[in-house]
């Protein structure tokens, strides 16, 4: 029953727009950290609305191991695929932090989105509705202290001296060619950040 949504939380969904969820909340028991490869996720388990599609690919070793596993270039790929068929996507897992800030986190990097905005995005989680009083600093996201920043992409070694750009750089390389078995296309690539920056 807590991965399925009430009828009144459906009417908001349809009344927003929103037709593609990207659902990456966990299940308990279930590939709770960095050294196990289950699907760290469920569905909202409804298709209520017409044509809405919900997916759910991310683990949990990608979040912490992001060179041993692709579930976030999947994460990014299928909000690509999905924004390309003209839906209009929401992307979360429990508390918007962790899971949900690596995606954010990688797809701001691609827009060209400077290495402190991030931050200070990430740092908006400490205000979670768990009130767990886990505080997020901008300074420890930037240090590599939480979430995938200072772990994943951003060790990727690119010469450019400006480091918004270098960023950019490292995002674009690891979502089209860090693993083998998946990638996003340049192609596709370039469509989004056109798509979203226009």
């Amino acid at each position: 029953a807590r991965y399925t949504l009430h009828k009144e939380s459906v009417d908001a969904l349809e009344f927003i727009g929103i037709d593609a969820d990207l659902d990456l909340r966990g299940i308990t028991g279930e590939g709770l950290w960095g050294n196990q490869c289950m699907t760290h996720t469920r569905s909202l388990g409804i298709t209520k609305i017409p044509g809405a599609d919900y997916c759910q690919v991310m683990t949990d070793i990608a979040l912490h191991n992001p060179f041993d596993d692709p579930a976030v270039v999947k994460d990014v790929d299928w909000i690509i695929q999905e924004l390309k068929k003209g839906r209009h996507v929401a992307f979360h897992c429990r508390s918007g932090a962790d899971r949900t800030g690596a995606v954010a986190m990688i797809i701001e990097a691609l827009l060209g989105v400077r290495a402190g905005e991030i931050a200070l995005d990430y740092e908006l989680t400490s205000l979670s509705s768990e009130g767990t009083g886990q505080t997020r600093s901008a300074k420890n996201v930037l240090t590599g202290g939480y979430g995938f920043y200072g772990r994943g992409f951003t060790t990727i070694p690119v010469d450019e001296p400006d480091p918004d750009k270098r960023l950019q750089k490292q995002a674009y390389i690891y979502l089209n060619s860090t693993f083998d078995e998946c990638s996003i296309s340049k192609t596709d690539l370039d469509w989004f950040v056109s798509f979203m920056l226009e």
